[in-house]
């Protein structure tokens, strides 16, 4: 991340982040690159934490969940080609943290709503359901 720039530049934007998952086989904790939708920041200046919400390409579709995995439309994907080359989910049911970084440096930011606010603001309302449903 250009740390010269303010975080609110990033909201929005598909990135690249290094992402840490659980290796079963070794039974240890490893980092993955992952496409990641920046939805939030910690604080106004780098370097901070990072809400994010995860892309992916979910193979298995009993694995998808389907209200809350939305599939990036073709016409949409075809503009995120330096984040994301497969069909894909924003996976808004699985909202997490990374530190700013982790943000892979090489990648230009690429604002999702500036592609589609119809997607956009479709990710937005099944965002607050979701949170709207928690501790219910």
């Amino acid at each position: 991340m250009d740390y010269r720039k303010s975080t609110k530049d990033y909201i929005n934007c598909i990135t690249l982040s290094r992402y840490p998952y659980f290796d079963v086989k070794s039974q240890k904790r490893k980092f993955k690159v992952r496409p990641v939708l920046i939805i939030g920041f910690e604080k106004d200046t780098f370097p901070c934490d990072i809400n994010v919400l995860p892309a992916s390409s979910i193979r298995l579709s009993e694995h998808r969940h389907n209200e809350y995995d939305k599939q990036i439309p073709d016409d949409i994907l075809n503009q995120l080609d330096t984040v994301l080359t497969k069909t894909s989910y924003i996976r808004i049911h699985k909202q997490s943290v990374v530190s700013s970084n982790d943000v892979v440096n090489n990648v230009d930011p690429v604002n999702l709503k500036d592609i589609s606010q119809e997607f956009y603001y479709e990710i937005i309302k099944a965002h607050k359901k979701f949170y709207n449903e928690l501790f219910e």
